[in-house]
Formats: C-alpha cells, structure tokens, sequence
C-alpha cells in the first residue's frame, strides 16, 4: 500500500488526502506547528468527510471517490509526517515553501519523490536553497501547473469538490526524464499529462493569468467591500479580460521561444469571460477580502516577477507583466522585485539566453 504524506491542510491539501485515502492510500496529513490550530478537529478524528459532485461526475476520466475517509496520521510533527512515506505532496501557499520546507529536510529519506501541486517555480526556489540535502538523498523534485480539483472546506473535517482540472501538466526539475508514471499512484489516479520542464509548467499556472489581474483592477472594490462581489461575474469584465490576454500573448512569446504552443483564446474581449463563468463553473466565487490576499502575495511576487525577470532575459517584450508587478507593489506597499522570486534566488541568474532555451525547451 503506497505511503503518501500531504503537507499543508488547507483546501486542497484536505481533499487530497481525503481523496487518496478513499483510494486505498495510507495518508499522513501535516500542518506546520505554527498552524496548529487549524487541524484540531482533524487531529482528534482522523477523518474527513468528502463531499460535493464525485470526480466521476466531474470528470469522466477518473474514478469518483466520495465518504468519509480515514488518514494514517494528522500531526505537526515533521518526522512523523514524511518518515517513511513513498510520496510527499505540497500542499502550501508558495511564500510558505521554504519555511515548511527547512522543517522538512533534516527528515528527508533516500530516494522520496516531492510533488508541489500548482506552480510557482517552487522546485527551482528549493533545488537552488536545498540543492546539497536533496542529493545526498537522492530526492527528486515535481511540479504540476495547477491542482487536480477545485474545492473549500466547509466545516471542520468536510471538504466540498466542486470542480476538477483536466489535465494536470507535470514535471520532473529541472526536465522530465523518462515517464511521469514514475509518481506511481499519483499517475494511477490523476490525470497527468507530462511537459518536458519544470520551467514550463511554471509558465502554464492559470492563476497566474487570472488572480494578479482580476484583484489589482478592482482594488477599490476589494478595499471598499471585503469581497462582497463575484470575482469572475462582476469582477473579470471584457477591460479586464483584455489585460489579461496581454499578459498570456507575453507569456506566450516566451514559450515560443521554449518551443512549445499555447494560447488562451480571448476572441473578443469576452471570451475569458465566458469560459471562467460558464465552462469552468467558477461564476459564484466571491473576491477576495483584503489585499493580503493570495491571489495578489502569492502570484505577483512568486510568478510575475520570475516571468518578467525570465522574459527579459529571453528579449521578450514583457511591459504589461512588469506594469502589474509595479501595481502590486505600490498597492500593497511592498517591493516585490526585491522579496519576490528573482533569477537569483531560482538559481537561474547565471544561465544565458541559449543555456536557457537548450535546458528547458520542449523537444
């Protein structure tokens, strides 16, 4: 039976561990002690009721799981969490990766595979801090572009699924050698689909796109009202959206340069509109309620100032990435291109333009 600890209980982190050990998976689930509050009534039940519309309702692709599940272990206890476990999948906020990760590494095993579930350039910020832990134990680092599923805890110990992301884009760092079914399980239940860099997938994170955006061009909104209005209904409008299609055509153009295609197609200013509300279910989620929020402390300085900071090394044109960087960074009165990820910190600020397109180009 595969070992899995998740680290971080919030949202997604609940879910998938309540989803894996509805799957057959012994499940450890960690909380940093500094958020130990945040799984007392886990801690003393080991379970977590998941509810809501199955993944197979959701998605046809892949096995719905619903019920109550029983973990393995809740603890905040490091060693306990990972000791012997086959997979560990990060489940925290970007900023937080570092902290958790310190925590974590002294405890570290031969041979364990880490997962962080959404993008944010994580395993280049923890291979270039960690690089010397991590080969000792011969750890390998993954990174998907976003998680498996939409969710929110709505009571202690119930999480609600309410929408499934298909397919999950994944990475080994730096580049993807042989097959991601080398995550075992994870492949088994998901639905992965392998992209050949770490690079890359940290370019297709969607909250990328949508967060800075949608919350720095309603700031008065967000100040005025605590979040009292729909962040895609009422806060993403075809001005808005267009915006948004700068900032994909700039991410665009420096995976042109990686070789490899994608676009959001915003056809008429509305189009994103359209597809957040209408396709993706998302028309009821509220804004957020301050400007301490993730979707503005995570997503500017984690990845906009890495995107801008890569861009220009490529020569790519990248005014609109770098005019919402400023924005956020006088908004909440924080210079994010000095506290945010830079070429440095990702160990990326001595690689030329050609050393980066050789490495992390899609072949």
């Amino acid at each position: 039976m595969t070992k899995i600890a998740i680290i971080g209980a919030g949202n997604s982190g609940q879910t998938m561990a309540a989803d894996l050990a509805l799957a057959g998976c012994k499940v450890r689930l960690y909380e940093h002690p500094n958020c130990r509050a945040s799984i007392e009534h886990v801690a003393k039940t080991k379970e977590i009721e998941l509810t809501g519309r199955s993944i197979a309702e959701l998605n046809g692709m892949i096995q719905g799981r619903e019920g109550t599940a029983k973990l393995d272990v809740v603890t905040t206890d490091a060693e306990e969490a990972i000791g012997d476990v086959d997979i560990i999948n990060f489940h925290m906020p970007a900023f937080a990766d570092e902290i958790v990760f310190e925590e974590l590494a002294p405890k570290l095993r031969n041979g364990q595979k880490v997962v962080f579930w959404t993008s944010y350039f994580r395993t280049f910020r923890i291979a270039h801090r960690f690089q010397e832990v991590l080969a000792e134990k011969n750890v390998s680092l993954w990174e998907t572009h976003t998680q498996p599923f939409g969710t929110r805890i709505k009571g202690p110990g119930v999480v609600e699924m309410d929408q499934v992301m298909s397919p999950v884009l994944v990475s080994k760092y730096p580049r993807l050698e042989g097959a991601a079914d080398a995550l075992g399980v994870l492949n088994d239940l998901y639905p992965l689909a392998e992209l050949d860099s770490a690079l890359l997938v940290s370019l297709m994170n969607p909250n990328t796109l949508i967060h800075p955006a949608g919350s720095l061009l309603n700031t008065g909104r967000i100040e005025y009202s605590k979040g009292d209005f729909y962040m895609y209904r009422e806060g993403i409008t075809p001005g808005v959206a267009r915006v948004v299609d700068r900032l994909q055509g700039e991410i665009a153009a420096i995976m042109a340069l990686l070789n490899f295609s994608h676009t959001l197609t915003l056809s008429d200013g509305e189009g994103f509109w359209k597809d957040m509300v209408r396709v993706l279910g998302m028309g009821n989620t509220i804004g957020p309620t301050s400007l301490k929020s993730r979707y503005i402390t995570e997503d500017v300085p984690c990845s906009l100032v890495p995107i801008a900071l890569i861009g220009e090394k490529l020569g790519v044109d990248v005014s609109m990435t770098r005019a919402l960087v400023e924005i956020g960074s006088a908004v909440c009165a924080e210079d994010y291109w000095r506290t945010g990820r830079t070429l440095e910190s990702l160990g990326l600020d001595a690689m030329t333009k050609s050393a980066m397109i050789e490495t992390f180009s899609r072949r």
